[in-house]
């Protein structure tokens, strides 16, 4: 794929974001600042790393499939888990019991505590997929939102259309905004998904230059 302009630019973009998230939301910082504080600062996180978790909870994943198409331009995705209570985290946790109370190869859909999705491009967190194991509070949906506030705030609603500094979403759903667009977020009751609007932009522009790349060949023979 050619590097246009705005591929060019989507990656300065993403660079600035580096210096600057020390300061700003956690939408922004590094891998490194991500999990120095989830893994490091604390034992109540872990990422997952087993080969079949893994692959399971990717595809229950709602954005997982979306993603995958910017693959080709260096987009990792990892998953995390995280203990809502005051036990250490562990992978036991992940695993289903058989009827003897020993582990079953059988992963738990959804373990107590807290899955995080995270999309990194240019080793740099883009989208982010807070799912909890029960209804989130609503303190927990407000504790999650001022974390990636910044220093802007949020405001409840789809972003507005017909305002230049604004990119409509067109591959995930957002039901807030930040105030400086910078970030939007879907809010439901059991997940959070929160996400830079140009990973939405670029994916979308990908998507349909794959639609008009294999578009032709597909009616070959009509």
């Amino acid at each position: 794929m050619k590097n246009s302009p705005r591929l060019r630019l989507f990656s300065f973009l993403l660079l600035c974001l580096v210096a600057s998230s020390e300061t700003s939301a956690r939408i922004g910082e590094s891998d490194d600042q991500l999990e120095r504080r989830l893994l490091r600062g604390s034992d109540k996180g872990l990422e997952i790393t087993d080969n079949d978790l893994e692959s399971f909870y990717r595809t229950r994943s709602p954005v997982f499939m979306d993603l995958r198409i910017l693959a080709e331009e260096g987009l990792q995705y990892k998953i995390y888990y995280k203990s809502a209570d005051d036990l250490v985290a562990s992978s036991n946790r992940l695993w289903q019991e058989d009827n003897k109370g020993r582990r079953s190869d059988r992963p738990v859909p959804k373990p107590e505590g807290w899955l995080l999705h995270v999309a990194y491009l240019n080793g740099v967190s883009v989208l982010e997929l807070y799912q909890r194991s029960e209804e989130l509070t609503d303190v927990e949906i407000e504790g999650l939102l001022l974390r990636n506030a910044g220093e802007t705030r949020w405001v409840k609603g789809s972003p507005p259309a017909g305002k230049e500094e604004v990119i409509l979403p067109e591959v995930f759903s957002a039901n807030h905004h930040r105030a400086d667009f910078g970030v939007y977020a879907d809010v439901r009751r059991d997940s959070v998904l929160m996400f830079d609007p140009r990973l939405d932009s670029r994916i979308h522009e990908m998507e349909l230059e794959r639609a008009e790349e294999e578009g032709p060949e597909s009616l070959e023979g009509f």
